[in-house]
């Protein structure tokens, strides 16, 4: 009968100690919410922005011709260094150096006639006269009808400098023809001295097709690329290669409407090249006032030294662009940061107790802001649990950070 007591009153203990404690007015006091603070700083605002775009030789220069000439010799080739002067392309000058021959004898002429002091009777040769004068108006017809094609678009620049240069050598012809047909008297000077002027004026212009046919280096640097071909025909106004100096190069990037707004010339800006382990630092050279009609971007450079060929035209660059900075601003983390309709505010931590305080702001880098006014120096804010408290609510800081405030 006793081991049957024993054991009931055993049983009435054991759900005693299972059953659940009620919660007490006393247990609550201690259940306030834990939140996370940092501590207002003075600190410097850097707001940036990143640029994507490609390297860019700051000198390229495409080397041309306007006379459509065969190509007798290319000199270099694709890589090789040059120096300004340099022999690039040899085009066939046959028929420009006859052309320059023919002016520089009818130039001679001429010059003779006006040192010439007496008349001379030659015999009549007016049947050549009139030839180079027909000859003399067949040119200028010619260069009448292709002045007015060139005006509609359908005759190139190369063929009116040729046909210039034919009506120039007509004319000094003519005016050999016509010296033989008269005897030269002093009145005559003005006349010879005009018709002197013109013959030299062929010739320089016949000297200028004959130089025209050695093409050379206008800058010193890199072949970059050759289209011209040996024995092909060099066609006017179309490069025949293309001369770089990379020695500098520029960081190229197009941007749209929302960046451009914010850049100007003068922005630091940090840049990388895929490849290059090294960093570069620069300003912004350039801001293109216009975007390009065809894709709505507007172009922006930022030029380097590039002494060690590191870079190569083409590399792609990102570029860290600086926007705006303040020194010495008192800021606080964006996370802080709550709003009542359009009033900024934040909740301090004064002694134990989470005060609601409205704040200015100012200058941001999206993680900070600046505080114009409301807060000072070392005071506490908080940064998440903002949801769990009101204003004049108790709060716990995490534990690590009540040690570092009072420290």
């Amino acid at each position: 009968m006793k081991i049957l007591q024993l054991s009931a009153v055993a049983t009435v203990l054991l759900l005693a100690a299972c059953a659940p404690q009620e919660i007490t007015t006393e247990d609550t006091k201690d259940n306030v919410p834990v939140v996370e603070t940092a501590k207002v700083s003075k600190s410097d605002l850097v707001n940036t922005t990143e640029l994507s775009g490609i390297a860019m030789p700051s000198k390229q220069v495409p080397i041309l011709t306007a006379n459509p000439l065969n190509v007798e010799k290319v000199h270099v080739k694709v890589g090789d260094t040059v120096q300004q002067g340099d022999l690039l392309v040899s085009l066939d000058a046959s028929e420009a150096t006859k052309q320059l021959n023919e002016a520089r004898q009818a130039a001679a002429d001429i010059d003779k006639a006006v040192k010439e002091a007496e008349a001379k009777a030659i015999p009549d040769q007016s049947q050549e006269l009139q030839q180079a004068q027909k000859e003399l108006e067949a040119s200028m017809n010619k260069s009448e009808s292709l002045l007015e094609e060139a005006q509609s678009g359908d005759v190139s620049s190369s063929d009116l400098v040729q046909s210039g240069l034919e009506v120039s050598l007509k004319q000094a012809k003519l005016a050999q023809k016509s010296l033989s047909q008269i005897s030269l008297t002093p009145d005559m000077l003005p006349q010879l001295k005009q018709q002197k002027q013109q013959a030299n004026q062929a010739v320089a212009q016949a000297e200028q097709i004959v130089a025209s046919t050695r093409l050379t280096a206008p800058i010193s640097g890199t072949i970059a690329d050759v289209s011209a071909v040996e024995n092909g025909i060099a066609a006017p106004n179309t490069p025949l290669m293309t001369v770089i100096d990379q020695s500098n190069v520029d960081a190229t990037f197009q941007v749209n409407s929302y960046q451009v707004s914010q850049l100007k010339a003068g922005n630091p800006i940090k840049l990388t090249f895929d490849g290059v382990t090294q960093e570069f630092t620069s300003t912004i050279s350039t801001v293109s006032p216009t975007a390009d009609p065809e894709t709505g971007l507007f172009t922006v450079k930022a030029p380097i030294e590039n002494a060690k060929n590191q870079v190569k035209g083409g590399m792609k660059a990102t570029g860290e662009v600086t926007i705006d900075s303040l020194s010495d601003a008192l800021v606080i983390p964006s996370s802080a940061i709550s709003y009542d309709e359009e009033q900024a505010y934040v909740y301090i931590v004064n002694g134990k107790k989470a005060v609601k305080t409205p704040i200015t702001l100012g200058f941001t880098n999206d993680d900070q802001y600046q505080v114009v006014d409301g807060l000072k120096a070392n005071d506490i804010v908080v940064t998440d649990g903002k949801d769990q408290i009101q204003d004049g609510n108790e709060v716990k800081q995490r534990a690590s950070e009540e040690q570092d405030e009072n420290s």
